[in-house]
C-alpha cells in the first residue's frame, strides 16, 4: 500500500516558502526580516524573550525600504484568523501611516509586496 503524504500548510510552511521566493525578489534597497514570536516555548524562555522585547501582537515580517517606508506583514494559514493584540497592532500602524496587511498564502503575501513596490 502506498502512502501519500499530505502536507499541512503552517504558518511557518508559508513564512519559509516566501522568505524563499523574496531571496531573489526583493528590490535592492528593501530589507525583509522575521520576528520570532510565535510557536510554542517553555516558560524561561518565553520570560527570557518578553525581557528582551518580544511582544504579542508583533508580525511575522517587518520590511525597511527607501525613503523612511516601513512595512510589517501577518501570516496566517487559510483558516488563521487575527488575534486581539495583532489586530490592535494593525491599527496602531495605520493611525502611524505605515504599511501593514495580513496575508494567508505566499502568493498572497507575494501580491501585497508587489503592491507596496518592494519586488522587481
Amino acid at each position: 500500500m502506498m502512502k501519500i503524504k499530505i502536507e499541512v500548510e503552517t504558518e511557518h510552511l508559508i513564512q519559509s516558502r516566501l522568505i524563499l521566493e523574496l531571496s531573489n525578489k526583493l528590490v535592492a534597497d528593501v530589507f525583509c526580516a522575521a520576528i520570532p514570536n510565535g510557536g510554542y516555548r517553555r516558560p524561561r524562555d518565553r520570560e527570557r524573550l518578553k525581557r528582551e522585547g518580544v511582544r504579542r501582537g508583533s508580525p511575522d515580517l517587518y520590511f525597511v525600504a527607501p525613503n523612511g517606508v516601513s512595512a510589517w506583514l501577518e501570516l496566517k494559514t487559510p483558516r488563521g484568523f487575527l488575534s486581539f493584540h495583532q489586530r490592535r497592532f494593525a491599527r496602531m500602524c495605520r493611525r502611524n501611516r505605515h504599511l501593514w496587511a495580513v496575508a494567508h498564502s505566499v502568493e498572497e503575501a507575494l501580491e501585497i509586496i508587489e503592491r507596496w513596490g518592494f519586488l522587481r
